[in-house]
Order: structure tokens, then sequence, then C-alpha cells
């Protein structure tokens, strides 16, 4: 598989060469993140890896916060779906 997208806005996953259903939810936490802070969190996504912290200092309540955290999981694994995200308290407000 060919990396395509905006490092930005890439996954852990994809910049490794690797796609899952849940990369797409990453790349949805960055922009909530964007439309959230005003600007990108990283330039590439190994700079967020070694600053997990940065969700911390962002002005949106714990609900929103809670959203963003799940979204921006680094394990593809662990990271919530897009219909978790679609059933989450801050999107159904």
């Amino acid at each position: 598989m060919e990396k395509i997208g905006t490092n930005g806005y890439l996954s852990p996953e994809v910049a490794l060469n690797l796609y899952h259903a849940k990369s797409d939810v990453w790349s949805l936490g960055i922009i909530m993140y964007c439309l959230v802070v005003g600007k990108p969190l990283y330039s590439n996504v190994f700079s967020h890896l070694s600053e997990p912290d940065s969700l911390d200092y962002i002005d949106i309540s714990p609900e929103g916060k809670d959203l963003l955290i799940g979204m921006l999981e680094p394990k593809c694994s662990d990271r919530i779906s897009l219909q978790d995200c679609k059933e989450h308290i801050w999107i159904n407000y």
C-alpha cells in the first residue's frame, strides 16, 4: 500500500504504511483538534507520540477532551471507532 495523505493528519499506523478503519478516526480527531484550538496539533505523527500530554492543556469541556483522547489514541486497537464517536456524549449534546 502506498502512503497517501498529509503528514499532520496521518495516523501512526498509516505513517508505517498500514491502514485500518480506525485510521480515519485519528484524522477526524486531528480535524476536531484544529477546529477547537485553531491550529494543527503537530506537523507529523511522531512528534505527537513523543508529547502525549499535548491534549491536557486545551480549552474544551471534559467530554470533548475525552472524545479527543479516544480519537487520538496512538494504539489503533485501543482507539475508539467511528460508531463510538457518533454515540459519544460530546457529539450528542
